[in-house]
């Protein structure tokens, strides 16, 4: 899949205009977390599936490197224009810049708190989308969903999860989307959710945010394995929960692998099938 916005279009107001450069983690996360002289390796998942007359299972999922490296404080992209940086972008920032100090310092309880649940939310699902623009395979997000973003509203389809993590780094993930025992799906589903579902997580220290999108035509819903995690959008609603036997599903959950089981902990299941 991929979205070909038209060159010095921003990607988020479609104007075309002269493009500056955005950082993917903002400067003041250096406040929180020292990343400058640290290095990161962009990856992706592939798949490997089986079909059966029962259903379609994930077998397994493995990163795929991109094989180059990147300065956190150079990760940088040049997509939005000097208006959208310089506006609507940098008022969302100075927002969730507060939230994630508040955050760090336990200091708010976002579970109650929609306006913070809710400015965060778009401020992930924002740098996600721009982040998916750094890859060679690019995910393809419609005019329709990037205009609502512009106007600061979150299009029907998305949910955004938080959970509290245990190191204090940054990180992120792309495209772990399943669980291989969760549940069964059909195949005409499993073709679905790989054409229109989208999913990724950032590492932010202590904070863990998770973005899933999936158009809503399809007949699948998104359940969370193993653990809880609180949702963030839609407001103080929940996902389904399935706890797996001991064994079964579990991710590694240590510095290189924290945010890897924060993306494997949700899955697709289908709505009929046991």
């Amino acid at each position: 899949m991929k979205f070909n916005f038209l060159a010095k279009r921003c990607l988020f107001c479609n104007q075309k205009r002269k493009l500056t450069k955005e950082h993917i983690y903002p400067v003041w996360l250096s406040e929180i977390i020292k990343v400058d002289d640290i290095t990161f390796e962009p990856s992706t998942w592939n798949y490997l599936t089986k079909t059966t007359e029962q259903g379609t299972t994930l077998e397994a999922a493995a990163l795929h490197s991109e094989e180059r490296k990147i300065k956190y404080s150079d990760f940088v992209v040049k997509l939005v224009c000097e208006e959208c940086n310089s506006g609507w972008m940098s008022q969302l920032e100075s927002d969730v810049k507060s939230i994630f100090f508040s955050l760090h310092r336990k200091a708010i309880n976002i579970e109650n708190d929609y306006l913070a649940a809710y400015n965060l939310s778009l401020w992930a699902i924002i740098k996600l989308i721009m982040i998916t623009q750094t890859f060679k395979e690019k995910y393809e997000f419609s005019r329709f969903l990037l205009d609502l973003l512009y106007n600061r509203i979150i299009p029907e389809g998305f949910i955004v999860e938080f959970a509290n993590m245990n190191s204090h780094f940054i990180n992120y993930t792309l495209g772990a989307t399943l669980s291989p025992h969760a549940k069964r799906i059909s195949h005409e589903d499993m073709e679905h959710v790989f054409d229109g579902f989208f999913i990724g997580a950032l590492h932010l220290g202590t904070v863990g945010i998770r973005v899933s999108y999936l158009k809503t035509a399809h007949s699948v819903n998104r359940i969370q394995i193993n653990e809880r995690l609180l949702v963030l959008f839609p407001f103080q609603s929940k996902l389904p929960l399935v706890i797996l036997p001991p064994g079964i599903g579990e991710t590694d959950t240590d510095k290189a692998g924290e945010v890897r089981a924060l993306c494997d902990s949700l899955t697709i299941g289908d709505t009929i099938n046991p």
